[in-house]
């Protein structure tokens, strides 16, 4: 959002940015599950998928669950009741399916319908390792379709 302030007859154009974390994911569910049932994860960035579950190939570029999908109509929701000044001129997240989700969920209402653009840029990753979850794999018809 840009506001103008006269003090000094000078013009201060400010912009705000809002960072916001995806909902829950299957890793995040996952590693919930193991931690509850005395099971935690030891080592997330061993290699051997009998160690690290978090290596398992069904784990690449991890998706919401139902309670991540909810997390982010929440967010929304809130946004909207508190009379967010968030008017966003441009949407900037990780090509990830779980942050895409997370960022068109959020968005998705009429307040904020207005023909947003969207920059998926892997420059906002969290990491780029071993992770499958981190790992950017899933076709992008997918995503659009989901």
């Amino acid at each position: 959002e840009q506001q103008e302030s006269d003090d000094d007859n000078s013009s201060i154009i400010t912009k705000i940015i809002h960072f916001q974390r995806h909902g829950q994911a299957y890793h995040n569910l996952i590693y919930r599950i193991l931690e509850d049932n005395g099971v935690p994860v030891k080592d997330v960035y061993h290699p051997d998928p009998a160690v690290n579950p978090f290596v398992r190939p069904e784990l690449v570029d991890a998706p919401l669950t139902a309670l991540g999908r909810e997390q982010c109509v929440n967010q929304r929701d809130k946004m909207v009741a508190s009379n967010s000044l968030m008017k966003p001129e441009l949407i900037i997240v990780s090509p990830l399916h779980r942050t895409l989700q997370t960022a068109q969920i959020t968005f998705d209402n009429n307040e904020f319908r207005k023909a947003i653009p969207f920059v998926a840029h892997d420059g906002c990753r969290e990491e780029l390792g071993l992770l499958t979850c981190n790992q950017s794999r899933r076709p992008l018809s997918e995503t659009i379709r989901e």
